[in-house]
């Protein structure tokens, strides 16, 4: 698979309640087209995260967050999962 973007070995936290695990999170078009371990698929351009969080599907999440340290009602509203 002919990827525009890669982002190799981060810590992959998926909203869904499960555990988090180490991974790949493929990028084509703009969408998110593989999360797991995506192996020898070749990118345009390939991110090492090592180390780091990746949340794929979450959207402006650090507005919210800000937003919400400052206790604000609304904070939830532009966050969600796609």
């Amino acid at each position: 698979m002919g990827l525009d973007l890669l982002i190799r070995n981060g810590t992959i936290v998926d909203g869904s309640g499960g555990a988090r695990y180490r991974g790949d999170v493929g990028v084509q078009g703009g969408r998110i087209v593989e999360v797991g371990r995506v192996g020898a698929a070749v990118a345009e351009r390939t991110i090492d995260v090592d180390g780091l969080i990746v949340a794929p599907g979450f959207v402006d999440g650090i507005p919210t967050w800000t937003r919400r340290s400052r206790g604000t009602r609304s904070a939830a509203a532009p966050a969600g999962t796609g």
